[in-house]
């Protein structure tokens, strides 16, 4: 018996439990029963059961209380990661917040003479600071995305903006920056869509599927299921150390 078991039996122990001598729990000798029909109908009863939930504390209660509160967020939250979600292509993908610096509206790229690539696509001034700027769509091979979000050729992209430039209506784009960190490196990436953030349990983590010829399953470290949509989780990681050899080549 704990301290606090203890003090609670020594509150109880000055209470005169008649119910369990002369009441419903004993001998039924008790006058006041044809009265009340029952003890818990009696006001005997009522007090005593107040007595023992308006009774101080016990000591150390408060301090032992807040440490197992604390306890189970603290194993609640370690069993859960924040992720952003976003869209390349028609693919749903998602990163650790961890890894994402900031989310901002797209920004102009200026290519970087004999250095522009498939995936380094150039420079963008972002709060006054220029960043590499990334197609993440060519570093994983994901296809690019027309304005309904469906996969389409960069010309067929290139006749649609065309054709706002003509009507000089400016479609609300969708589009965003997402700016991934690691130490002192900062990448910008475009997104086609970002969904959102999402808190995923570990345990709601599956394995990816290994295809060998699929170029995503390099840089996928798992998936998980949302609104029966499989999301992949990229591996931020394989991500950043493929870019820093792009930034050296």
């Amino acid at each position: 018996m704990n301290q606090t078991q203890s003090q609670a039996a020594a509150t109880l122990a000055v209470v005169d439990a008649c119910w369990n001598r002369i009441g419903v729990a004993g001998d039924r000798s008790c006058p006041e029963l044809s009265k009340y029909h029952h003890c818990r109908n009696c006001p005997v009863y009522s007090i005593a059961a107040r007595s023992f939930f308006d009774r101080s504390p016990p000591d150390g209660y408060r301090d032992e209380a807040a440490r197992r509160y604390a306890a189970t967020i603290e194993a609640e939250d370690s069993e859960k990661e924040s992720v952003l979600v976003f869209r390349l292509g028609a693919e749903r993908l998602a990163l650790p917040l961890a890894a994402i610096d900031e989310v901002s509206e797209p920004r102009p790229v200026h290519t970087i003479p004999r250095r522009t690539s498939s995936v380094l696509r150039g420079l963008t001034n972002l709060r006054g600071q220029l960043l590499l700027c990334v197609s993440l769509h060519n570093l994983i091979q994901a296809a690019e995305a027309g304005d309904d979000g469906s996969a389409g050729s960069i010309d067929v992209m290139r006749k649609r903006s065309r054709g706002v430039e003509r009507s000089g209506v400016q479609p609300a784009s969708k589009e965003r920056f997402v700016v991934l960190r690691r130490g002192d490196d900062r990448w910008v990436f475009r997104a086609d869509h970002v969904v959102g953030i999402d808190y995923i349990s570990r345990l709601d983590y599956l394995a990816a599927p290994a295809t060998s010829s699929d170029a995503k399953s390099s840089f996928c470290r798992s998936v998980f299921l949302r609104e029966a949509t499989t999301i992949g989780r990229l591996d931020e990681d394989r991500i950043l150390d493929a870019l820093a050899e792009i930034r050296h080549e």
